[in-house]
């Protein structure tokens, strides 16, 4: 019987620990949240998309602008 490592090690999977989320929101007038609790750029919440919501999927993987980015 094969090991996990073994059985997806030709399936291509890569190690995407190093992909920065979210670079255009780093710098933006929304990048908190309006709490007491500063959110880093990388989150998936802002001040214009509020706990428990999140930014859109395409805006966190870098593929889509953000609407509201200033």
């Amino acid at each position: 019987m094969k090991t996990l490592q073994e059985k997806w090690e030709d399936d291509g999977l890569s190690d995407n620990s190093s992909v920065i989320k979210c670079k255009q929101c780093k710098g933006c007038a929304f990048q908190n949240d309006g709490t007491v609790w500063s959110n880093s750029f990388e989150k998936a919440c802002c001040a214009m998309y509020p706990y428990p919501g999140s930014k859109p999927i395409a805006v966190m993987r870098n593929e889509d602008e953000c609407p509201y980015k200033e």
